[in-house]
């Protein structure tokens, strides 16, 4: 048995096969990063990377918190757990005569009565395997532990090593002696063992010849065929020589199994079951390097053999075709009769005669591209080329044998096939060379880059490898000999562009990458940094910038461009900017980085264009004096689901209680006070006192009755905000003498009183009327301020006129706390930094914001694009409608 993290040789099965040790490093070893950048398999100990379900996952507990959904259960009738592919059983490729015993079927079954068959089974019994991928329908219990794994350690190695994103996590649990035979995957794998113990048998690509793999077409593809129990080597001659690496993996053990490796997986024969959880990354847009890797090769073989037999049409007629072309090319043109035997079995497309076969491999290749020139883009890429040598013509003359040209299928998308190969960049960036000097640099014109746009190709529309034309300004995708990029650069003669992912310069067509410390500034204006040290400064620093038209601004007090009617939504940001410990969390990208999310969760989105967006907000070397949201703004829409948008108008109040509320579930924060950026800056907390007030057609005696019952007594409860609502009074209903509309008035300090515990207010809902009394218990750092302004009736919405007076300094709110909580307050004095203003009519008015310089005390008037200095003294004459108070140190 397994006991203690304990396991003996009798407890695994016998293979006559050349077996080396997998590597054994400890997780945090700078050897560990090594082996991953060449492809080489790993087992990391000590791991940290699935700690919580290490600790937790005993079978009772994933018994219990599974959730009651059905799971996907694999059933066999031997320990072998053969996947196969449906698609390939109903499909016309699949014709008859081809061997398939499925021995292993999928059921959907419960977590608990699978338990029940793994606890109560005995020989003779099928065997059964849960394989379930991690989604919401598990119980919270898993969900919580899985956000525990260490995301930020495996993030770092997916970004290190160029892997693509997680495609999956999935959960497996077996019973003991469980065997997932030989097969390879075409994604990166982490492979996180929880409970017991499991072999893994692991081959490098290169030993694919001698693992026999299934043919593309047949449902078992991907998986070896040869049976490690009883190899027939009549059969499969080359299994002999086989030679791979082998490792067992213990609770807390993570093996990495590179893209393309074979891996053969085994639970031991004793020790009870076993769960572990798998990360797969897909293979990362690589480019071709030569000589080729191995699994680059194993990808191309793949392909070429799929594209083939979408050609053929005949499984049969794949092998046999694809060894005639490849001898016809390579093989001295005088073997006719060695190459007549090889394929006289075949029948062919063509007439089967001795003469025709002089040139079989020509005609072939012609016909072959003409069909795939009708189904695939035409990107050719060169196969590892053989030794070159002396081949005879007809003629008589020699002349040098050169590699056959074929084309690799690609995904719709048309950036990189399943096998993570690039085809935009079909010269590797690897390959490009890199030069100093440049002599197209003065084409550049900087007045035409703007980075504040969507990064998508403005011709095909996609995201993957875009880079920006440095002269006109526009986005295409690739560099390329085939991609939009290149074109471009021949058709226009525009020749310097930028990655905009990778942030490195390179000249078209010339293909080569250019160093210069002259495109700095285009680099920082694309992705501006800042220091600790230039953070701390920015509110004591007077500097003004200049634009490179010529314009002056001082960074932070920046327009935003009004796309259409995002008017709204750009107070609230230019507000929040201005809050400092905001801005100093969003202006580090390392502080929100490696936020780790559920898979599948785009919220991360959210947070990295908000910092997007103040960093640009704040950035002293902009080009422009202004900056444009539309970024921003598009993960809005996109998150919000479509609730917010920048094509109709809406109202700012809304959009900062969703937005900060978003923010702080995307930063993971929780229901504590320090959690977040957004709670530690905003939270505050008050006690909400409740009465709920008898009927008024009752007599005095029976209000008395009911006022006496403990549903009419009040409750106190206490409640968190983000923000304040100040109640105005309403407008009077009279003109004056002159026949004009009074404009009323009334003091902060009176809208405030509603908050001191001592004034009720009623609500009213349709069956019955309340009594509330406010209290503030704790005040937050930054204080914000809703005056409620617009009230909707049966017909319309209303707007209150009435102003508001109020200090921009100097607001004390000791008075509208008890003594208790002023116990807990060393300082209630709050100074204004940021009033957004509302003008015009309800449906039609627009937004502005007042904002505070606090280097120099001067304000600032900010309305989308137009920024004009004002007076303190004008602030307060306006319709205030969202107030940002900072608390005095």
């Amino acid at each position: 048995m397994c006991e203690n993290n304990k396991w003996d040789a009798s407890q695994i099965r016998k293979y006559d096969m050349d077996l080396q040790p997998i590597p054994r490093l400890h997780y945090k070893d700078p050897k560990v990063d090594e082996l991953m950048k060449t492809n080489q398999p790993v087992l990391l100990t000590e791991s940290n990377i699935a700690k919580p379900a290490v600790e937790k996952w005993t079978l009772e507990y994933l018994e219990e918190n599974l959730g009651k959904c059905g799971h996907t259960v694999y059933v066999s009738k031997t320990h072998k757990f053969k996947y196969y592919d449906r698609k390939k059983i109903l499909s016309k490729a699949n014709p008859k005569g081809v061997e398939f015993t499925n021995d292993t079927k999928s059921v959907e079954m419960k977590v608990c009565d699978f338990m029940k068959k793994v606890k109560n089974w005995k020989q003779g019994d099928d065997r059964l395997y849960l394989q379930q991928s991690l989604n919401s329908t598990f119980g919270p219990a898993i969900v919580e532990d899985f956000m525990g794994f260490d995301w930020r350690y495996v993030t770092d190695k997916k970004a290190r090593h160029g892997w693509g994103e997680l495609s999956a996590n999935l959960l497996f649990i077996a019973m003991e002696g469980n065997c997932t035979p030989c097969h390879y995957d075409e994604q990166q794998n982490l492979f996180a063992q929880i409970k017991g113990f499991k072999r893994c048998i692991l081959f490098p690509p290169d030993q694919f010849e001698c693992l026999y793999p299934h043919p593309v077409y047949h449902p078992h593809d991907r998986q070896s065929m040869v049976d490690f129990d009883n190899p027939d080597y009549t059969k499969f001659p080359k299994f002999k020589n086989v030679k791979g690496f082998e490792t067992v993996v213990g609770p807390g053990d993570v093996l990495y199994i590179p893209i393309y490796w074979w891996h053969h997986i085994e639970s031991l024969l004793t020790g009870g079951p076993t769960v572990t959880v798998n990360f797969w990354y897909k293979g990362g847009p690589s480019c071709l390097e030569y000589p080729l890797k191995d699994h680059q090769k194993v990808s191309i073989m793949r392909n070429v053999e799929k594209m083939l037999l979408e050609v053929l049409q005949d499984p049969k007629e794949v092998g046999p075709l694809l060894r005639t072309i490849l001898m016809g090319r390579y093989v001295d043109v005088q073997s006719f009769e060695i190459m007549e035997q090889q394929v006289s079995s075949t029948k062919f497309p063509f007439n089967n005669q001795p003469k025709i076969l002089t040139s079989i491999h020509t005609c072939f290749t012609v016909y072959f591209f003409k069909v795939l020139k009708q189904n695939y883009s035409n990107f050719p890429l060169i196969m590892n080329e053989p030794p070159s040598k002396k081949i005879k013509t007809e003629e008589g003359t020699l002349r040098e044998s050169k590699p056959l040209t074929l084309p690799v299928t690609h995904n719709a998308s048309g950036t990189s096939n399943e096998n993570g190969i690039n085809i935009n960049d079909i010269k590797p960036q690897s390959q490009a060379k890199i030069h100093r000097l440049c002599p197209y640099l003065d084409t550049i014109n900087r007045q035409y880059l703007d980075f504040d746009f969507e990064k998508l190709c403005s011709v095909s529309l996609t995201r993957i490898n875009v880079y920006a034309c440095l002269v006109c300004g526009k986005y295409f995708q690739g560099r390329g000999t085939n991609t939009h990029a290149y074109t471009h650069s021949v058709a226009e003669g525009h020749h310097v562009f930028l990655n905009l992912h990778t942030l490195k310069f390179y000249c078209l067509p010339d293909n080569y990458e250019i160093i210069d410390s002259s495109l700095d500034d285009i680099k920082y204006v694309l992705n501006p940094t800042f220091t600790p040290e230039h953070i701390k400064n920015l509110d004591s620093s007077t500097k003004l910038s200049r634009a490179i038209d010529g314009s002056l601004y001082t960074p932070g007090i920046v327009g935003l461009n009004n796309i259409k009617a995002n008017d709204y939504c750009n107070v609230v940001l230019q507000a929040l900017s201005h809050v400092t410990p905001l801005r100093n969390y969003f202006l580090r990208e390392e502080n929100y980085l490696n936020i780790k999310r559920p898979p599948g969760d785009s919220s991360y989105l959210l947070v990295q264009r908000f910092g997007e967006l103040m960093r640009k907000l704040w950035n002293p070397r902009n080009f422009k004096a202004h900056v444009s949201p539309h970024e921003m703004l598009q993960a809005v829409v996109l998150w919000s689901k479509k609730r917010f948008q920048f094509t109709q108008q809406g109202d700012p109040i809304d959009f900062l209680s969703w937005f900060l509320n978003a923010l702080h579930r995307a930063l993971n924060g929780t229901k504590k006070q320090n959690s977040s950026i957004i709670y530690k800056s905003f939270l505050g907390s008050m006690k909400i006192y409740t009465r709920k007030i008898p009927p008024t057609d009752l007599n005095d005696k029976e209000k008395k009755t009911l006022m006496a019952t403990e549903e009419y007594q009040e409750v106190a409860t206490e409640s968190p905000f983000l923000y304040l609502t100040c109640d105005l009074p309403p407008p009077p209903l009279f003109k004056d003498e002159f026949r004009e509309n009074i404009i009323p008035q009334v003091n902060l300090y009176q809208l405030l009183t509603k908050f001191n515990g001592q004034s009720e207010k009623e609500y009213k809902t349709y069956k019955e009327n309340f009594m509330k009394r406010f209290e503030i218990t704790q005040l937050p750092p930054y204080l914000i301020l809703y005056i409620k302004r617009f009230t909707k009736n049966t017909f319309f919405v209303e707007k209150n006129p009435t102003i508001v007076n109020f200090p921009v300094k100097n607001v004390d709110f000791a008075e509208f706390l008890t003594p208790e909580a002023k116990a807990n307050h060393e300082n209630t004095v709050y100074d204004l930094i940021a009033n957004i203003v509302h003008d015009g009519e309800p449906s039609k008015g627009t937004y502005r914001v007042h904002i505070l310089q606090k280097s120099t005390g001067q304000w600032y008037e900010m309305q989308d694009l137009h920024v004009t200095d004002i007076l303190p003294q004008m602030i307060t004459l306006t319709e205030a409608y969202i107030q940002i108070y900072e608390l005095r140190k």
